[in-house]
């Protein structure tokens, strides 16, 4: 990101931000099937990264796992999404990842926390 001038950046407002999700592969709009295709995409991260979910202890820690993994593969459609529309042009998809140390961290924290602590985060979430 550091070679990037910021005369060359176009700016976009809240609402042009909330709009990228429509060029990505699952956009506001879509359903259970495109959802599934991402969630596939996940999964292969994860596998790769070496943290497959199953081995967070099932239950609310994995699910706060996988959002957290969602949540990353997010914030690379956007910037994909946001590349096309600077560039004004479509390209395909780039290959998602994730970090093995980073990931192995947060699946050590979640299976570290106690139930205390788990139980706070997961209500905030309505887990």
């Amino acid at each position: 990101m550091d070679n990037i001038k910021k005369e060359n950046v176009q700016y976009f407002l809240d609402m042009d931000l909330a709009e990228l999700s429509e060029g990505t592969p699952l956009s506001e709009g879509n359903g259970v099937t495109e959802f599934q295709m991402e969630a596939e995409v996940v999964a292969a991260a994860l596998k790769k990264a070496g943290v497959p979910a199953g081995r967070v202890p099932s239950g609310r820690a994995r699910s706060l796992f996988l959002m957290r993994a969602f949540y990353f593969l997010g914030v690379f459609r956007g910037g994909e999404a946001a590349r096309a529309a600077i560039l004004d042009e479509e390209r395909e998809g780039g290959k998602f990842s994730l970090s093995d140390s980073c990931t192995e961290l947060f699946a050590e924290d979640l299976k570290a926390m106690d139930c205390e602590e788990l139980a706070s985060i997961c209500k905030t979430l309505s887990l």
